[in-house]
Protein backbone atom coordinates (compact mmCIF):
# COMPACT_ATOMS: atom_id res chain seq x y z
CA UNK A 1 0.00 0.00 0.00
CA UNK A 2 1.31 3.35 -0.53
CA UNK A 3 1.25 6.57 2.19
CA UNK A 4 -1.32 7.90 -0.27
CA UNK A 5 -3.82 5.25 0.24
CA UNK A 6 -3.10 4.24 3.14
CA UNK A 7 -4.53 7.97 4.22
CA UNK A 8 -7.31 7.26 2.30
CA UNK A 9 -8.45 3.79 4.04
CA UNK A 10 -7.76 5.80 7.27
CA UNK A 11 -10.19 8.70 5.96
CA UNK A 12 -13.17 6.01 5.49
CA UNK A 13 -12.47 4.25 9.10
CA UNK A 14 -12.67 7.63 10.47
CA UNK A 15 -15.52 8.48 8.61
CA UNK A 16 -17.18 4.72 9.30
CA UNK A 17 -16.75 4.99 12.50
CA UNK A 18 -18.47 8.26 13.06
CA UNK A 19 -21.52 6.95 11.46
CA UNK A 20 -21.18 7.10 7.53
CA UNK A 21 -21.98 3.92 5.70
CA UNK A 22 -19.61 1.72 3.33
CA UNK A 23 -21.54 3.05 0.45
CA UNK A 24 -20.58 7.05 1.33
CA UNK A 25 -17.45 6.37 1.84
CA UNK A 26 -16.54 4.46 -1.52
CA UNK A 27 -18.40 7.62 -3.41
CA UNK A 28 -16.46 9.61 -1.78
CA UNK A 29 -12.75 8.15 -3.42
CA UNK A 30 -14.99 6.51 -6.46
CA UNK A 31 -11.72 6.10 -8.66
CA UNK A 32 -10.27 3.70 -5.54
CA UNK A 33 -13.63 2.49 -4.57
CA UNK A 34 -12.51 -1.17 -6.07
CA UNK A 35 -9.19 -1.25 -4.20
CA UNK A 36 -11.03 0.14 -1.06
CA UNK A 37 -14.39 -1.79 -1.03
CA UNK A 38 -12.95 -5.24 0.37
CA UNK A 39 -10.96 -3.77 2.98
CA UNK A 40 -13.36 -1.64 4.54
CA UNK A 41 -15.97 -4.52 4.11
CA UNK A 42 -13.96 -6.51 6.15
CA UNK A 43 -13.44 -3.01 9.07
CA UNK A 44 -17.21 -3.47 8.80
CA UNK A 45 -17.56 -6.71 9.65
CA UNK A 46 -14.71 -6.86 12.05
CA UNK A 47 -15.92 -3.97 13.72
CA UNK A 48 -19.31 -5.05 14.27
CA UNK A 49 -18.67 -8.56 15.82
CA UNK A 50 -15.84 -7.10 18.18
CA UNK A 51 -15.70 -3.14 18.13
CA UNK A 52 -11.63 -3.56 18.08
CA UNK A 53 -11.11 -1.03 15.20
CA UNK A 54 -9.42 2.05 16.80
CA UNK A 55 -11.25 5.60 16.54
CA UNK A 56 -9.74 8.90 15.55
CA UNK A 57 -9.54 9.74 19.61
CA UNK A 58 -8.18 6.59 20.66
CA UNK A 59 -5.28 7.05 17.70
CA UNK A 60 -4.65 10.97 18.38
CA UNK A 61 -4.23 9.89 21.85
CA UNK A 62 -1.77 7.12 20.99
CA UNK A 63 -0.05 9.48 19.21
CA UNK A 64 0.26 12.03 22.12
CA UNK A 65 1.93 9.15 24.14
CA UNK A 66 4.51 8.41 21.24
CA UNK A 67 5.61 12.32 21.40
CA UNK A 68 5.78 12.21 25.59
CA UNK A 69 8.05 9.45 24.66
CA UNK A 70 9.90 11.11 22.40
CA UNK A 71 10.37 14.04 24.54
CA UNK A 72 11.17 12.06 27.99
CA UNK A 73 13.75 10.58 25.95
CA UNK A 74 15.30 13.84 24.73
CA UNK A 75 15.23 14.95 28.30
CA UNK A 76 16.96 12.13 29.67
CA UNK A 77 19.62 12.39 26.83
CA UNK A 78 20.28 16.24 28.31
CA UNK A 79 20.66 15.38 31.84
CA UNK A 80 23.40 12.74 30.52
CA UNK A 81 25.25 16.12 28.87
CA UNK A 82 25.55 14.43 25.36
CA UNK A 83 27.99 16.19 23.09
CA UNK A 84 26.47 19.31 21.18
CA UNK A 85 24.12 18.79 18.13
CA UNK A 86 23.85 14.67 19.03
CA UNK A 87 20.06 15.48 20.99
CA UNK A 88 18.54 17.17 17.41
CA UNK A 89 20.16 13.84 15.93
CA UNK A 90 18.47 11.34 18.15
CA UNK A 91 15.40 13.49 17.68
CA UNK A 92 15.70 12.97 14.63
CA UNK A 93 16.29 9.17 14.89
CA UNK A 94 13.44 9.09 16.93
CA UNK A 95 11.13 10.94 14.13
CA UNK A 96 12.11 8.46 11.58
CA UNK A 97 11.11 5.45 13.67
CA UNK A 98 8.31 6.81 14.62
CA UNK A 99 7.31 7.30 11.16
CA UNK A 100 8.57 3.87 10.46
CA UNK A 101 6.47 2.25 13.53
CA UNK A 102 3.46 3.89 12.22
CA UNK A 103 3.75 3.05 8.73
CA UNK A 104 4.33 -0.69 9.53
CA UNK A 105 2.09 -0.80 12.67
CA UNK A 106 -0.64 0.80 9.65
CA UNK A 107 0.07 -2.59 7.52
CA UNK A 108 0.04 -4.65 10.71
CA UNK A 109 -3.38 -3.23 11.70
CA UNK A 110 -4.47 -4.21 8.14
CA UNK A 111 -2.89 -7.62 7.93
CA UNK A 112 -4.39 -8.11 11.82
CA UNK A 113 -7.64 -7.02 10.30
CA UNK A 114 -7.94 -8.91 7.04
CA UNK A 115 -6.21 -12.66 9.11
CA UNK A 116 -9.79 -11.49 11.76
CA UNK A 117 -12.25 -11.51 9.39
CA UNK A 118 -11.26 -14.68 7.93
CA UNK A 119 -11.16 -15.90 11.48
CA UNK A 120 -14.67 -14.78 12.06
CA UNK A 121 -16.24 -16.26 8.52
CA UNK A 122 -13.96 -19.54 9.20
CA UNK A 123 -15.45 -19.90 12.90
CA UNK A 124 -19.25 -19.24 11.41
CA UNK A 125 -18.90 -21.50 8.98
CA UNK A 126 -17.33 -24.13 11.41
CA UNK A 127 -20.42 -23.81 13.85
CA UNK A 128 -22.67 -23.83 11.03
CA UNK A 129 -20.75 -27.26 9.98
CA UNK A 130 -20.58 -28.52 13.62
CA UNK A 131 -22.66 -31.52 13.79
CA UNK A 132 -25.05 -30.86 17.09
CA UNK A 133 -25.64 -33.76 19.73
CA UNK A 134 -25.95 -36.59 18.12
CA UNK A 135 -29.33 -38.69 19.28
CA UNK A 136 -28.41 -42.94 20.15
CA UNK A 137 -32.76 -43.62 21.41
CA UNK A 138 -35.98 -42.59 21.19
CA UNK A 139 -38.32 -42.91 23.88
CA UNK A 140 -41.90 -42.65 23.38
CA UNK A 141 -44.13 -41.87 26.41
CA UNK A 142 -48.29 -42.29 25.71
CA UNK A 143 -50.81 -41.92 27.33
CA UNK A 144 -52.82 -40.27 25.13
CA UNK A 145 -51.28 -37.46 24.73
CA UNK A 146 -47.87 -39.39 23.03
CA UNK A 147 -44.80 -37.81 23.18
CA UNK A 148 -41.30 -39.18 21.59
CA UNK A 149 -38.43 -37.77 22.99
CA UNK A 150 -34.50 -37.92 21.21
CA UNK A 151 -31.81 -38.88 23.85
CA UNK A 152 -27.83 -38.59 23.69
CA UNK A 153 -25.02 -41.12 25.15
CA UNK A 154 -25.30 -38.97 28.47
CA UNK A 155 -29.30 -39.76 28.62
CA UNK A 156 -30.24 -36.04 28.01
CA UNK A 157 -33.14 -35.04 26.00
CA UNK A 158 -31.96 -33.41 23.01
CA UNK A 159 -35.47 -33.59 21.18
CA UNK A 160 -39.03 -33.88 21.98
CA UNK A 161 -41.82 -34.18 19.08
CA UNK A 162 -45.69 -34.86 19.65
CA UNK A 163 -47.00 -37.89 18.01
CA UNK A 164 -50.53 -36.83 18.23
CA UNK A 165 -52.74 -33.33 18.60
CA UNK A 166 -52.73 -33.31 21.83
CA UNK A 167 -49.19 -34.08 22.21
CA UNK A 168 -48.42 -31.73 19.93
CA UNK A 169 -50.37 -29.08 21.99
CA UNK A 170 -48.78 -30.71 25.17
CA UNK A 171 -45.45 -29.15 23.72
CA UNK A 172 -45.94 -25.60 24.86
CA UNK A 173 -46.20 -26.44 28.15
CA UNK A 174 -42.70 -28.39 28.35
CA UNK A 175 -39.22 -27.31 28.94
CA UNK A 176 -37.29 -30.39 29.18
CA UNK A 177 -34.80 -29.58 26.38
CA UNK A 178 -30.89 -30.48 27.61
CA UNK A 179 -32.73 -32.28 30.81
CA UNK A 180 -31.96 -35.67 32.25
CA UNK A 181 -34.11 -37.86 31.58
CA UNK A 182 -35.60 -38.74 35.11
CA UNK A 183 -36.44 -35.07 35.51
CA UNK A 184 -37.93 -34.80 32.01
CA UNK A 185 -40.02 -37.61 32.52
CA UNK A 186 -41.35 -36.28 35.58
CA UNK A 187 -42.00 -32.97 34.78
CA UNK A 188 -44.16 -34.53 31.57
CA UNK A 189 -46.09 -36.61 34.31
CA UNK A 190 -46.84 -33.31 36.38
CA UNK A 191 -47.96 -31.76 32.96
CA UNK A 192 -50.49 -34.66 32.18
CA UNK A 193 -51.73 -34.67 35.80
CA UNK A 194 -52.54 -30.67 35.47
CA UNK A 195 -53.96 -31.35 32.36
CA UNK A 196 -56.36 -34.51 33.33
CA UNK A 197 -54.71 -36.89 31.59
CA UNK A 198 -53.69 -39.10 34.15
CA UNK A 199 -56.82 -40.64 35.69
CA UNK A 200 -57.15 -44.55 37.10
CA UNK A 201 -58.59 -46.09 33.44
CA UNK A 202 -55.67 -45.18 31.63
CA UNK A 203 -51.95 -46.26 31.65
CA UNK A 204 -48.48 -44.94 30.92
CA UNK A 205 -46.83 -46.31 28.02
CA UNK A 206 -42.69 -46.21 27.58
CA UNK A 207 -41.21 -47.57 24.72
CA UNK A 208 -37.54 -47.27 23.85
CA UNK A 209 -36.13 -47.88 20.31
CA UNK A 210 -32.24 -47.66 19.15
CA UNK A 211 -31.44 -45.39 16.14
CA UNK A 212 -27.98 -46.88 16.08
CA UNK A 213 -28.51 -50.75 17.04
CA UNK A 214 -24.81 -50.35 19.01
CA UNK A 215 -26.39 -48.72 21.70
CA UNK A 216 -29.31 -51.38 22.20
CA UNK A 217 -28.15 -53.52 24.49
CA UNK A 218 -28.36 -50.20 26.87
CA UNK A 219 -31.75 -49.54 26.49
CA UNK A 220 -33.27 -52.00 29.26
CA UNK A 221 -31.15 -51.07 31.55
CA UNK A 222 -32.45 -47.32 30.27
CA UNK A 223 -36.23 -48.43 30.54
CA UNK A 224 -35.87 -49.25 33.82
CA UNK A 225 -34.62 -46.08 34.86
CA UNK A 226 -37.58 -44.30 32.33
CA UNK A 227 -40.11 -46.89 34.05
CA UNK A 228 -39.20 -46.32 37.53
CA UNK A 229 -39.21 -42.22 37.37
CA UNK A 230 -42.33 -41.82 36.13
CA UNK A 231 -43.29 -44.99 38.71
CA UNK A 232 -41.71 -42.49 41.49
CA UNK A 233 -43.72 -39.26 40.60
CA UNK A 234 -47.04 -41.14 40.54
CA UNK A 235 -46.57 -42.04 44.13
CA UNK A 236 -45.34 -38.66 45.32
CA UNK A 237 -48.90 -37.70 43.64
CA UNK A 238 -50.90 -40.34 45.67
CA UNK A 239 -51.87 -41.59 41.87
CA UNK A 240 -52.04 -45.17 40.95
CA UNK A 241 -51.70 -45.30 37.22
CA UNK A 242 -50.24 -48.50 35.33
CA UNK A 243 -46.86 -48.25 33.70
CA UNK A 244 -45.77 -50.47 31.36
CA UNK A 245 -42.30 -50.27 29.80
CA UNK A 246 -40.50 -52.04 26.83
CA UNK A 247 -37.29 -52.23 24.41
CA UNK A 248 -38.61 -52.84 20.70
CA UNK A 249 -36.35 -52.78 17.12
CA UNK A 250 -36.36 -49.58 15.55
CA UNK A 251 -37.62 -51.90 12.74
CA UNK A 252 -40.89 -53.08 14.37
CA UNK A 253 -41.11 -48.93 15.25
CA UNK A 254 -40.89 -47.25 11.88
CA UNK A 255 -43.10 -50.05 10.46
CA UNK A 256 -46.03 -49.37 13.07
CA UNK A 257 -45.46 -45.54 12.56
CA UNK A 258 -45.78 -46.08 8.93
CA UNK A 259 -48.96 -48.09 9.59
CA UNK A 260 -50.29 -45.24 11.89
CA UNK A 261 -49.82 -46.82 15.15
CA UNK A 262 -48.53 -45.57 18.33
CA UNK A 263 -46.78 -48.15 20.66
CA UNK A 264 -49.92 -48.37 22.80
CA UNK A 265 -52.00 -50.24 20.03
CA UNK A 266 -49.69 -53.38 20.25
CA UNK A 267 -47.78 -53.14 23.42
CA UNK A 268 -49.72 -55.56 24.76
CA UNK A 269 -48.92 -58.04 21.95
CA UNK A 270 -45.51 -57.64 23.45
CA UNK A 271 -46.32 -57.94 26.80
CA UNK A 272 -48.61 -61.77 25.67
CA UNK A 273 -44.85 -62.86 24.22
CA UNK A 274 -45.26 -62.47 20.40
CA UNK A 275 -42.31 -61.99 18.53
CA UNK A 276 -41.26 -58.62 16.83
CA UNK A 277 -41.70 -60.93 13.32
CA UNK A 278 -45.60 -61.99 14.00
CA UNK A 279 -46.40 -58.61 15.32
CA UNK A 280 -44.88 -57.04 12.23
CA UNK A 281 -46.85 -59.18 10.39
CA UNK A 282 -50.22 -58.56 12.17
CA UNK A 283 -49.31 -55.09 11.51
CA UNK A 284 -49.14 -55.88 7.80
CA UNK A 285 -52.54 -58.02 7.78
CA UNK A 286 -54.66 -54.82 6.06
CA UNK A 287 -52.53 -54.73 3.15
CA UNK A 288 -52.27 -58.29 2.41
CA UNK A 289 -56.17 -58.69 3.34
CA UNK A 290 -56.44 -55.35 0.83
CA UNK A 291 -58.12 -53.66 4.26
CA UNK A 292 -58.27 -50.09 3.97
CA UNK A 293 -55.78 -48.36 6.63
CA UNK A 294 -58.62 -47.03 8.38
CA UNK A 295 -61.17 -49.75 8.80
CA UNK A 296 -57.90 -51.40 9.77
CA UNK A 297 -56.91 -49.02 12.24
CA UNK A 298 -60.21 -49.04 13.95
CA UNK A 299 -60.61 -53.22 13.99
CA UNK A 300 -56.53 -53.29 15.19
CA UNK A 301 -57.63 -53.53 18.89
CA UNK A 302 -59.99 -56.73 17.57
CA UNK A 303 -57.07 -58.19 15.77
CA UNK A 304 -54.61 -57.63 18.80
CA UNK A 305 -56.79 -59.10 21.42
CA UNK A 306 -57.28 -62.44 19.35
CA UNK A 307 -53.99 -62.81 18.66
CA UNK A 308 -53.24 -62.36 22.63
CA UNK A 309 -56.23 -65.50 23.30
CA UNK A 310 -54.36 -67.34 20.71
CA UNK A 311 -51.23 -67.29 22.58
CA UNK A 312 -52.44 -67.60 26.25
CA UNK A 313 -54.04 -70.92 24.45
CA UNK A 314 -50.30 -71.77 23.56
CA UNK A 315 -50.62 -70.90 20.12
CA UNK A 316 -47.95 -69.78 18.67
CA UNK A 317 -47.37 -66.57 16.81
CA UNK A 318 -46.67 -68.41 13.00
CA UNK A 319 -49.53 -70.77 13.62
CA UNK A 320 -52.08 -68.35 14.41
CA UNK A 321 -51.40 -65.98 11.80
CA UNK A 322 -51.51 -69.42 9.33
CA UNK A 323 -54.93 -70.14 10.65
Amino acid sequence: MTKYFDTLVDDCIDRMNEGESLEECLAIYPEHARELEPLLRAVRNVHAACSVIPGATARSAARRRLDAALVSSESSLQKHQRRPGSLSGWSRAWTKIGEEIDIKLRRQKWGIIVTAAVLILAFAAYQLLLPGPQAMAYLTMQVNPALRLSLDREHKVIGVDGLDEDGKALLAQLDIQNKELQQALQEITDVLMDRGFLRPEVRVVIVLHPIDARVAEDLPGLSAIAHQAVIDRLVEMGVQIKVVSQVITKDLYETAIEKGLLPAAYIDLIEAGLSEDSITSIIGLGNELGIEQELFLEEFDTIASAMIDMAEAGITGDAAMAM
